[in-house]
C-alpha cells in the first residue's frame, strides 16, 4: 500500500473491524488490487452501500419526523441510528441539526426552547449536537422503570406533552396506599380507646353497714353495745 502513515495505519487496522460477509469479502479481494486507503473506502462502500441504499438513507435523514407520542429520547436515538447507518453521508452538521429540529413536533420544539432558555438558535451546530445528546440522556433518566413502548401505550399526555413523567402515576399509587395505612392505624387507635375491658365474673363483695356507735363491751364496730352477743339474753 502507498500513502501517508495515517492511511497505512487505517488499511492495516481495517480488517479487524470486519465480520461475517464483510470479512469474507475483504479476504476474497484480488491481491494488490487495493493500494490506498481511499481505494479501500470506495470499494467497501460500493459493495455494501450501493447508491440506491445511500439515497434511501439520505431521504430518511432529510425527511425525519418525530412519531406521535414518541419520547424525545427515542426520537434522538432513532435519528442517530439513521446517521450511523449512512456513515459516508456528505451532509454537514448544520444540515443534520436542521433536519432533526424541523422533524420534531411543536410540543418538542417548545420543550427544547424552554430547556435552552430561548437560546437554542444561538447555538452553533457543533454546540447543538452535544446539547441534544445531553438533553436526551437527562430525559432518559426521567423514564425510570418505564420503556419506550410503555410510554407510547400510556394514558393521554397532559399539557406536558411527550415529557409527562410516568413517575406521577407511581407517586399517586404510593400516596393512596399510605393514606389507607394511616386510616387503618387511626381506626385501630379508636377501637383501642373505646373498647370495654372484659372483667372476670367475680361475685360482688358484700357491703357491711356500719353502726353509729361501736360496741363498748367488745369494741366491735359491727354492732352496738345493746346488741353485743356477750350480754345475756
Amino acid at each position: 500500500s502507498t500513502g501517508s502513515p495515517i492511511d497505512i495505519i487505517c488499511i492495516t487496522l481495517f480488517p479487524f473491524s470486519l465480520k461475517d460477509k464483510a470479512k469474507i469479502w475483504f479476504h476474497a479481494l484480488t491481491p494488490n488490487s487495493i493500494r490506498t486507503w481511499e481505494e479501500l473506502q470506495k470499494a467497501f462502500l460500493e459493495k455494501f452501500f450501493p447508491p440506491a441504499r445511500t439515497n434511501m438513507l439520505m431521504r430518511m435523514i432529510q425527511n425525519f419526523t418525530e412519531e406521535p407520542n414518541e419520547a424525545f429520547t427515542g426520537a434522538c436515538d432513532r435519528y442517530k441510528d439513521l446517521i450511523n447507518a449512512n456513515p459516508h453521508h456528505v451532509q454537514d452538521e448544520g444540515q443534520l441539526v436542521g433536519y432533526f429540529y424541523h422533524g420534531l413536533t411543536r410540543e418538542t420544539k417548545q420543550f427544547l426552547q424552554m430547556m435552552s432558555g430561548g437560546e437554542l438558535f444561538e447555538k452553533s451546530p457543533e454546540q447543538a449536537i452535544p446539547y441534544f445528546d445531553r438533553l436526551s440522556e437527562s430525559a432518559r433518566n426521567w423514564e425510570v422503570n418505564t420503556t419506550p413502548d410503555v410510554v407510547k401505550r400510556g394514558s393521554t399526555p397532559s399539557s406536558g406533552g411527550k415529557f409527562q413523567l410516568k413517575e406521577q402515576d407511581d407517586l399517586q399509587v404510593k400516596v393512596a396506599n399510605l393514606t389507607r395505612k394511616l386510616e387503618a392505624l387511626e381506626m385501630q387507635k379508636v377501637n383501642e380507646v373505646t373498647a370495654v375491658p372484659v372483667v372476670p365474673n367475680v361475685p360482688p363483695t358484700p357491703i357491711v353497714p356500719r353502726v353509729e356507735e361501736p360496741c363498748l363491751i367488745c369494741e366491735d364496730p359491727i354492732h352496738s353495745t345493746r346488741d353485743c352477743p356477750t350480754l345475756p339474753t
